[in-house]
C-alpha cells in the first residue's frame, strides 16, 4: 500500500505544477493583454483569499467608477468552475456564483488578517447594484505553448425580475 501511495504522490506532483502553470498563464493573459487593451489604466485590487484559489475571483480591477471581475482560463477549452450554492450547482459567470464569492470575501473581511477583502466586496456589490460592474471570463486561444491571443466573454448577472 505504501508503494501505491508513493506512486500517487509522485504522479500528483507534476500535475499540480502543470495546473498552477496553466492558472498563471490564464491570469497573465488577462493582466498583461486583455486588461490593458480593454480597460486602460485600470488598477488591480490585491485580494487575500486562500492560496488554493477557492472562494475568490481570479482578478478584480477598477477603472474610474467601473469594476471588472475576471475569471481567467488558460485555454478556450478550459471549463468554467462550479460551486454548490443553497444545494444547487452554479457555474462561474452566474449571479449565484458571483454573490457566493462576495459572501466569502465579506466573511474573510471580518478577520483582521484578511480585512482587505471586505472593502472590495462592498464596492463590488454597490457597482453591481448601480450597473457599474462587468463580470467576464478571459480564455487563451488554443496554442502549443505560445501566446496566440484570447477571447473575452461578458456574463450577464443582473437580477432578472
Amino acid at each position: 500500500m505504501a508503494d501505491l501511495d508513493e506512486a500517487a504522490a509522485a504522479h500528483r506532483g507534476p500535475h499540480a505544477l502543470a495546473t498552477k502553470a496553466s492558472e498563471l498563464y490564464g491570469e497573465g493573459i488577462a493582466r498583461h493583454h486583455m486588461i490593458p487593451e480593454t480597460y486602460p489604466n485600470a488598477t488591480e485590487f490585491k485580494l487575500h483569499g486562500p492560496k488554493s484559489g477557492k472562494d475568490q475571483f481570479d482578478q478584480v480591477w477598477q477603472q474610474g467608477d467601473k469594476f471588472i471581475v475576471v475569471e481567467a482560463k488558460s485555454n478556450v477549452e478550459t471549463a468554467l468552475g462550479e460551486r454548490i450554492v443553497n444545494g444547487a450547482r452554479h457555474s462561474q459567470g452566474s449571479r449565484a456564483y458571483f454573490l457566493d464569492i462576495i459572501q466569502q470575501m465579506e466573511l474573510r473581511g471580518q478577520n483582521p488578517k484578511f480585512k482587505s477583502d471586505g472593502d472590495p466586496a462592498e464596492k463590488l456589490i454597490a457597482a453591481l447594484d448601480d450597473g457599474r460592474l462587468e463580470y467576464i471570463v478571459v480564455q487563451g486561444q488554443g496554442n502549443a505553448g505560445t501566446y496566440t491571443g484570447y477571447t473575452k466573454q461578458k456574463f450577464d448577472i443582473r437580477e432578472i425580475e
